[in-house]
C-alpha cells in the first residue's frame, strides 16, 4: 500500500520478518428451548500485528448474539458488538497526503425478523 502515496520514482521498501496473529473464540451462554442448533453466545476476536506491511496493529471485537430465544420467535436473531480497528501508523502515514485514516471504534447493534422460510427484514444500527 506504500506504493499509492510514494512519488513518482522512489521505489518501494520491502520488509522481512513481518508477523501478525489472531485468536477466535465463542462460547454458549444459554441454550435455546425452540431450537437446538441455536441459543445465546459470547464471542470475542482479536489480532494483533507489526503494522508493516500489515495495515493494522490490531482490532479486536467482542459481543452477544441469539438465535432462537425471542418467545414464539425461533427463527429471529439479534446481536450487539463492540469493535475496535487500530490502523498501522505506518499505513496512515503512507496514505497521509491522500487520506486521513483514523483508528476506528465501533459499537453495533441488530435484529433480524424472520417473516418467512426465505423473508426475512432486518435493523441494524451502528
Amino acid at each position: 500500500l506504500r506504493d499509492v502515496a510514494l512519488p513518482p520514482g522512489v521505489p518501494a521498501a520491502t520488509k522481512k520478518g513481518s508477523w501478525a496473529y489472531s485468536a477466535q473464540r465463542s462460547h454458549l451462554l444459554v441454550p435455546s428451548r425452540a431450537r437446538p442448533d441455536a441459543g445465546l453466545w459470547l464471542y470475542a476476536k482479536a489480532l494483533n500485528a507489526d503494522g508493516s506491511p500489515n495495515y493494522v496493529d490490531g482490532y479486536l471485537s467482542v459481543g452477544l448474539s441469539g438465535h432462537g430465544m425471542v418467545p414464539g420467535r425461533p427463527d429471529d436473531y439479534f446481536g450487539i458488538s463492540y469493535s475496535n480497528f487500530d490502523f498501522s501508523d505506518d499505513f496512515q502515514n503512507a496514505v497521509a497526503p491522500a487520506i486521513n485514516f483514523n483508528d476506528e471504534p465501533g459499537v453495533e447493534t441488530y435484529y433480524m425478523l424472520s417473516l418467512a422460510p426465505a423473508v426475512k427484514a432486518g435493523l441494524d444500527f451502528q
